[in-house]
């Protein structure tokens, strides 16, 4: 068992500093429509020196890649285990579609007339319509501060056209991979009448 340590390519002789035995022990897609890929480093270092890396760092041999978790710890002797680093890279936005019931308040007049006197009442009455919606995903890394969204039902005059574009639910937030989050936005694509 001791001949690992000298088969080790040590970068100290006492093994204190993690030694990378392949810088690409796997790879693979993670999600095809926004080109994310994953890039796994596999390291060595004598158990006493081990030290977690944070969660976010930039990997030293690929830029651009971010550490998602460390994991596959194995006792190789002499005193050392390895472990994979996983990282990923920050996927490119993309859109998809989807049905949703947009919720929103219908607002309606009544003029009456009596006795030479106007009265007009206001009337707003909750309705729903299925709608073609845009889904936009967007990465980043680290939470993002400022995408909370509050939607109050708007209010539509009877006949009013509501706009494409109008969004019509909160952007959600949710995690994608270790520090990468994803943003999903939606918005209306067709317009239609309330």
């Amino acid at each position: 068992m001791n001949n690992l340590i000298h088969d080790l390519p040590l970068s100290t002789a006492d093994g204190s500093v993690p030694i990378l035995l392949d810088g690409s022990a796997a790879f693979s897609i993670q999600v095809e429509q926004a080109a994310g890929y994953q890039w796994t480093e596999r390291y060595a270092i004598r158990k006493q020196y081990y030290t977690p890396l944070a969660i976010g760092s930039e990997s030293t041999i690929r830029p651009g890649y971010y550490l998602v978790k460390e994991q596959n710890f194995r006792d190789i002797g002499g005193g050392f285990f390895e472990w994979d680093r996983l990282y990923a890279n920050i996927p490119q936005s993309w859109n998809d579609t989807r049905q949703f019931a947009f919720n929103y308040t219908a607002e309606r007049q009544v003029i009456t007339t009596s006795g030479g006197e106007t009265t007009i009442e206001t009337f707003q009455t909750s309705r729903s319509a299925q709608v073609s919606t845009r889904v936009n995903h967007t990465y980043q890394l680290g939470y993002p501060a400022t995408v909370a969204q509050s939607l109050s039902d708007p209010i539509y005059g009877a006949g009013a056209a509501i706009a494409a574009g109008t969004t019509v639910r909160p952007n959600e937030v949710e995690v994608y991979l270790g520090n990468i989050y994803v943003i999903k936005t939606y918005t209306l694509i067709t317009p239609f009448s309330a």
